[in-house]
């Protein structure tokens, strides 16, 4: 191979291993951890958001499940 195709790969190699944090950044630590993790540990790190019940609207009741129903 040519000397600038082997500099260009090795310093390419070198620009991915040795990657800096950053948000702007592709974060390839990241991806590989999602890649890499189950849906239990994704859920576990991610953050749940609770949010509270609102009423029914006139003339609709909560079935089994939660869910806003017409009355029959």
């Amino acid at each position: 191979m040519d000397v600038k195709v082997v500099l260009f790969i090795t310093v390419l190699i070198l620009g991915v291993c040795l990657q800096v944090e950053s948000g702007v950044v592709f974060n390839f630590h990241e991806k590989l951890k999602m890649a890499t993790s189950t849906t239990t540990e994704n859920i576990q790190s991610g953050q749940i958001i609770r949010v509270p019940e609102l009423e029914c609207p006139l003339g609709q009741r909560r079935d089994a499940l939660g869910n806003c129903r017409q009355r029959f």
